[in-house]
């Protein structure tokens, strides 16, 4: 009798350990690595609370005037006439009229600009150029002038130096007895 009282005591002991503290601890060592992860995503929300703080604090102290101007270098639609008026009055310095105006862009002025053929992704060294051109919609303009050949390298500085993003992909010259007839074919982009 002696010894049927510890034995019970024990079988209690380890039953009650087995039974009901092993499943309990289990479920803390479970809440414990939940709670672990949940500090984890806290911190990582705070890190990004503060990048998206200090983004809009650097957001805010961009001057009106830089954010006019780096709309007009690549605005959020396609703006022909803007574009046109803009070309114009460089041309107008020097005393240049436009003719022949001619307006086309679409998807496949994307796949040129970024020198690859039909596909998502491109290849090779021009793979980033494609997912940068995919964020942008080309248009392009084309028109002739007739004037000299010094005034038409000052009009080509002129509009190298406008605002608005260009790419002359296209001069062709027709010469006459003193002026030139000047063929211009320009790409511009707006954001998509």
């Amino acid at each position: 009798m002696k010894f049927i009282v510890p034995i019970v005591l024990l079988g209690a002991a380890v039953w009650g350990y087995f039974g009901f503290i092993e499943p309990k601890y289990t479920d803390i060592k479970v809440l414990k690595s939940k709670k672990a992860e949940y500090q984890q995503a806290l911190e990582r929300v705070r890190t990004i609370d503060d990048l998206r703080l200090d983004l809009e604090s650097r957001y805010n102290r961009i001057g009106k005037d830089d954010i006019d101007r780096l709309q007009k270098m690549l605005p959020d639609t396609t703006d022909t006439v803007r574009l046109i008026l803009d070309i114009d009055s460089i041309a107008s310095r020097f005393g240049i009229r436009l003719g022949n105006l001619e307006i086309h862009g679409g998807p496949d002025d994307v796949k040129n600009a970024a020198g690859t053929e039909g596909g998502e992704g491109g290849s090779g060294p021009n793979k980033n150029l494609y997912v940068a051109a995919s964020r942008f919609e080309p248009f392009s303009v084309s028109f002739t002038v007739v004037t000299s050949y010094e005034n038409f390298i000052g009009f080509l500085k002129d509009l190298e130096g406008s605002l608005l993003l260009m790419d002359v992909t296209n001069i062709s010259i027709n010469p006459s007895e003193t002026l030139y007839e000047f063929g211009l074919t320009v790409r511009t982009y707006h954001l998509k």
